[in-house]
This record gives structure tokens, C-alpha cells and sequence, in this order.
């Protein structure tokens, strides 16, 4: 599959907000990179995949202040969901995350083993 050039995700920290009244809800900058990023993968066109993937992510590194790759993946998962990329993403068996120079992030995905 080609790559999937996305804008640079959340940090997980930074999805989601509480509530007053107890339950959570998605920050206004978590839904505004979900609408950019979902006309991004629109407009790229990517094949859709089913069953077991692999995803490997290069994600841009904008400061050189303390910073967890980790917490830039479940955005991209998620989207990858909700624009019917990957079925599920408990389908991922393995993710592969790097910090790169490129703008942005540079997802790419391909079919796994199944895991047994």
C-alpha cells in the first residue's frame, strides 16, 4: 500500500476532555484534526484492508522538549477505524513508530499473519 500522508496527530493527552457531569468528551482540536485528516484520506483514496495489519507510523518531531511516540498512535488507529481503513483497530497486530523529519505523518499499512 502507498503511504498515507496525515496531519500530525493529538498526543493521547490531548484527545479527549472531562465532563462536569462525569462522562468525557472529544476536545475541539481532536475533532478538528479528525475532519482535516479524514478529507486528507479522501482525497488520497487509500485500498481498504480486512483482518489482521500491520501499521507503521513517521511521525513528525516539532520540538525537542519530552516527547512519548506512543500517544501519537491511538489518533491515527482511530481514524484509520472511522474512515473504514482497518475493520477494527483490535485487528492491529503490530505497530511500528518512528519520529521523522517529514511534515506531518506518514502512516503505512499492509496485511498481517493472522495471529493464532
Amino acid at each position: 500500500m502507498n503511504p498515507l500522508y496525515l496531519p500530525l496527530p493529538p498526543t493521547t493527552n490531548h484527545l479527549y476532555c472531562n465532563a462536569h457531569s462525569g462522562g468525557r468528551y472529544k476536545t475541539k482540536a481532536y475533532k478538528a484534526w479528525i475532519k482535516e485528516a479524514g478529507w486528507q484520506i479522501q482525497i488520497q483514496r487509500p485500498r481498504k484492508l480486512s483482518g489482521w495489519v500491520v501499521l507503521d507510523l513517521t511521525v513528525e518531531r516539532r520540538s525537542k522538549r519530552k516527547q512519548d511516540i506512543a500517544n501519537r498512535i491511538k489518533a491515527t488507529e482511530d481514524l484509520l477505524v472511522r474512515e473504514g481503513i482497518i475493520s477494527d483497530d483490535s485487528l492491529v497486530q503490530e505497530v511500528r513508530a518512528r519520529w521523522g523529519a517529514k511534515k506531518g505523518c506518514e502512516v503505512r499499512i499492509w496485511p498481517a499473519e493472522e495471529v493464532a
